[in-house]
């Protein structure tokens, strides 16, 4: 059963469970009557999400606060994919607790959705509470304070039906609160940050003049260690305090490079990553330490046998693809 394109994707799977008859409701409505805040289809239900194209179940996910892109610059900007396996679990696993959302709906835009559709559905609009513009009118809440008591009410609200106990929206009820991310030009990668935070440290760099190397030292003459945040403050502040000097150096030992990636088509997403120009993506030796780099996967395909035999030192099978214009 396919999504509508402002479907929540609490109504997705909801609707899902019960065209199959499931009895466990649990994965998409809390021990308390709301909506998951994550939820997830269970293994049992067998939804053909691979057949939908990229681009639109992630459109689709994030209506729903889900699969939501990185703004920093630098963190890893495929990692949203993650909550996609936790939709659609390869194995079986239990959902407990409370829901975090309150069920709200128009009662006059489901009866529209029968008329023209066959079925009722909840927007994805009405998880964050918004009033309704097509019918301008505030979304009714459906009262509840169990699972098996909103199941019940949610076959009549699916149904058109005006025998439910609902409330106008107001204050006492939870809802998504909506928060709009500007999505960066590109993604600063850890092997880069490595590099500067080097040449910034070298009390003889060629590209930091001054006094710069001593924040990086402590008076005993002893170097500091840094955790990530610390080297990606220091990585802003040259920006603004080096201008000049700081595009020289992103000038000789930076490049950009188109990251292809999938989730059910191969190369169907791409993001632009800012990264060292010495560092062999397939070869990198940092790439274990962290999970900030989105190229880390390529180090994991498998040196076929033929290679082992013909060649005592093997190419690895994604050096082919580190030719920087591409992966």
């Amino acid at each position: 059963m396919i999504f509508v394109k402002d479907e929540a994707l609490q109504s997705w799977i909801y609707r899902n469970l019960y065209s199959y008859g499931h009895a466990d409701f649990s994965s998409v409505i809390g021990k308390n009557g709301l909506w998951h805040k994550k939820p997830f289809f269970p293994k049992e239900i067998n939804v053909s999400h691979r057949r939908i194209p990229d681009k639109e179940l992630i459109e689709f996910l994030r209506l729903s606060g889900v699969c939501q892109s990185e703004t920093d610059t630098f963190n890893n900007p495929v990692k949203y994919i993650d909550e996609v396996n936790i939709i659609f679990p390869a194995d079986s696993r239990p959902q407990g607790g409370n829901g975090k959302i309150s069920i709200g709906y128009c009662s006059s835009c489901i009866k529209e959705s029968i008329k023209n559709l066959g079925f009722g559905y909840f927007k994805a609009d009405w998880l964050y509470g918004k009033r309704c513009e097509i019918h301008n009118s505030a979304l009714e809440v459906i009262i509840s304070n169990s699972r098996a008591k909103t199941i019940n009410q949610l076959r009549f609200v699916l149904e058109g039906s005006h025998n439910v106990s609902g409330i106008n929206c107001n204050k006492t009820v939870k809802f998504l609160s909506e928060e709009k991310s500007v999505i960066p030009n590109f993604y600063i990668m850890p092997c880069i940050l490595n590099e500067f935070f080097n040449s910034a440290s070298s009390i003889n760099s060629s590209y930091f003049s001054g006094l710069h190397y001593l924040d990086f030292y402590e008076r005993s003459g002893r170097k500091k260690v840094f955790v990530k945040n610390e080297i990606q403050y220091h990585f802003t502040m040259y920006q603004k305090m080096y201008g000049k000097e700081f595009l020289n150096f992103l000038e000789e030992r930076a490049t950009f490079l188109d990251y292809k990636y999938g989730y059910n088509q191969k190369d169907s997403l791409v993001v632009k990553l800012m990264k060292s120009k010495k560092i062999n993506c397939s070869k990198c030796s940092n790439w274990a330490s962290t999970d900030y780099c989105p190229i880390k996967p390529i180090i994991l395909v498998p040196l076929e046998e033929e290679l082992m035999v013909l060649n005592s030192k093997p190419k690895n099978p994604c050096d082919s693809a580190t030719s920087y214009n591409y992966i």
